[in-house]
């Protein structure tokens, strides 16, 4: 019975992981990639490329900005003045306060993470959170804005959120272009489905052993065991012994009191 516990145990906690792997990869050319939930928006906002997506659990938003190349070199050498700059701009744009921050690094590219609470819009969350990394004359920001309130919950998905954000810093260009973004991002979703349909398919099957494995052992354990009966030994066939004529040496039988051949009175002991 302990052994059906732990294979049913093992088969939930697959069920659980194979379910879980929905996120989806999408690219940013010209910058690195990113992972959401489920396909994003994505628009270009006043020259700024945004990639937006809203489902049960939160906000999520990406959006990249170019800065004037010619201000690269002062910027870089001046990052820490320069993200608390973006952190003062999201604090009078959302009414909240920074209550974190922390530097951390991208591939090798120094960025920062906060988290902004008492988000003033009645229509968003009051908890922010936000990445932001400097590259090349391109500013990225992630945000999350988390619907639930379980902080445990929450936060699993805004590190699976940012900590999906990948740069490649040698591919960086001088400019992103929207109609280039969803070129690459229907030739991606395509390859993306097929695979999609094949994982699913491969997944079920692989439910559908585990299923029969689990079924099979729960049968075995259920079974009444059957007692081992004792093996029957032939018994060796009793020889019956001969009595000899002392007067012609016939054998006869012990039973007989004469010789069946010459009629002489048989020996008795």
């Amino acid at each position: 019975m302990r052994l059906n516990i732990k294979i049913t145990f093992f088969f939930l906690f697959i069920t659980k992981v194979c379910l879980a792997q929905d996120w989806m990869q999408t690219p940013i050319p010209g910058i690195g990639n990113i992972e959401f939930p489920s396909d994003p928006e994505i628009f270009d906002q006043n020259g700024v490329l945004i990639y937006k997506l809203e489902n049960d659990d939160a906000f999520y938003l990406v959006s990249i900005a170019q800065t004037d190349p010619s201000y690269n070199a002062e910027i870089e050498a001046n990052l820490e003045e320069y993200y608390e700059g973006q952190l003062e701009g999201v604090e009078e744009a959302s009414g909240g306060t920074v209550t974190f921050k922390q530097d951390i690094g991208i591939d090798g590219v120094s960025a920062i993470d906060a988290r902004i609470s008492g988000v003033a819009n009645p229509e968003l969350p009051s908890l922010l959170f936000k990445r932001f990394v400097y590259v090349n004359s391109f500013n990225v920001s992630a945000e999350f804005r988390p619907k639930k309130t379980d902080e445990l919950e929450f936060t699993a998905l805004k590190d699976q959120f940012f900590n999906s954000l990948q740069l490649d810093v040698s591919a960086l260009g001088s400019s992103i272009v929207v109609d280039e973004v969803n070129g690459e991002k229907d030739a991606f979703k395509k390859g993306y489905e097929i695979g999609y349909v094949i994982g699913r398919i491969a997944f079920w099957v692989f439910l559908v052993i585990i299923a029969i494995l689990v079924f099979y052992f729960i049968i075995r354990l259920l079974r009444p065991k059957k007692k081992k009966e004792p093996k029957a030994t032939a018994s060796k066939p009793v020889t019956k012994q001969k009595i000899e004529c002392t007067n012609c040496g016939k054998s006869n039988s012990t039973e007989a009191k004469y010789c069946s051949q010459c009629g002489y009175t048989l020996p008795r002991d």
